[in-house]
């Protein structure tokens, strides 16, 4: 027989939900014998001692004989590995997610079992997806259809690693291939899986940037457009510092707030979201509100599509000292 670790004693099952009585129910203060609670407490601890006990007098033989059945017939017993390191690993892939039913499912098999399958084994290139973002009731495979509402279909967007700085990372035809192998088998009957990259829109920041008294411009200048660059990143960015979010809007005060804060600069004004898409643009009234991204997009920031122009004090006034 393994040697297997006792099971716990009637008085260490007591102590232990005597411990928990004052967190899950601070009202009750009454912890004497004679507290009907008490004794009840009591007589569950003795069942959960009686019942410890007949689990572990199920002989070896019907033990292993479960475990073949739940790891199915073609699992091999591994040769001297201690039954209860058996049972505790197939305790862990019963418990492991394996068929995607929510998007939380898909999110957490990419983040899991991913790296290790033999689909992922197989790549040449790097298998590392930094991001997942999951779409139900969407087919982002279909140009000109990725708004319409998909009966039965799941999108699955990916943003893959890639080097710091890198403005649009997307995954190679190899790795998207590779993971829709994967959740092949794993998703439900009725449901279509499609995995694709993430769509990006062109944003630029226009703005006056008037500066401190002591403030060195170019060094605020390469502030600023820093700032803006680590905001937008695909990887890093957001106001979570993971990234920005898929299909999160740009809003202008959020951007007013973040260069303000940056050393050197007295204030913003004249602030544009710029983009090639008009009709992007959140108005109110004549006013710019922000640049609406659709739910499978990401920023593609470009410095150059807009104009950051700083002002300085000079006699007085202010002046435009730089663009």
């Amino acid at each position: 027989m393994t040697t297997r670790p006792p099971p716990p004693s009637y008085d260490a099952l007591l102590a232990e939900a005597m411990t928990q009585v004052p967190g899950l129910c601070p009202e009750w203060t009454d912890h004497n014998p004679s507290d009907p609670g008490i004794a009840l407490v009591e007589l569950l601890a003795h069942l959960t001692e009686m019942l410890l006990y007949q689990a572990r007098q199920v002989p070896e033989d019907n033990l292993r004989a479960l475990l073949q059945l739940a790891r199915g017939a073609a699992w091999p017993f591994p040769p001297g590995q201690p039954l209860e390191s058996s049972i505790d690993e197939t305790l862990r892939a019963v418990r492991e997610t394996y068929r995607a039913v929510t998007a939380a499912d898909y999110v957490a098999l990419i983040a899991g079992p991913w790296p290790r399958s033999p689909e992922a084994r197989a790549l040449k290139e790097s298998q590392a997806i930094r991001r997942a973002h999951v779409l139900v009731e969407r087919d982002l495979s279909r140009v000109g259809a990725e708004l319409g509402p998909a009966p039965g279909h799941v999108s699955v967007i990916v943003v893959p690693d890639a080097a710091p700085g890198a403005r649009r990372p997307a995954p190679s035809p190899a790795l998207i291939a590779a993971l829709a192998a994967f959740l092949e088998p794993r998703r439900l009957l009725s449901v279509h899986n499609h995995v694709v990259a993430a769509s990006y829109l062109k944003v630029g920041v226009s703005a006056r940037v008037y500066l401190r008294d002591d403030a060195e411009a170019e060094r605020t200048r390469t502030r600023v457009q820093a700032v803006l660059r680590d905001m937008f990143d695909p990887l890093i960015g957001g106001p979570a510092g993971a990234g920005w979010p898929l299909g999160r809007s740009v809003y202008g005060s959020e951007l007013l707030a973040l260069l303000d804060a940056v050393a050197g600069v007295d204030f913003v004004e004249g602030l544009d979201i710029v983009t090639d898409d008009p009709a992007r643009r959140i108005l109110d009234g004549q006013d710019l509100v922000g640049v609406r991204l659709r739910p499978h997009e990401l920023v593609d920031y470009e410095p150059k599509a807009g104009t950051v122009e700083l002002w300085g004090q000079t006699g007085g006034s202010w002046q435009m000292i730089g663009s």
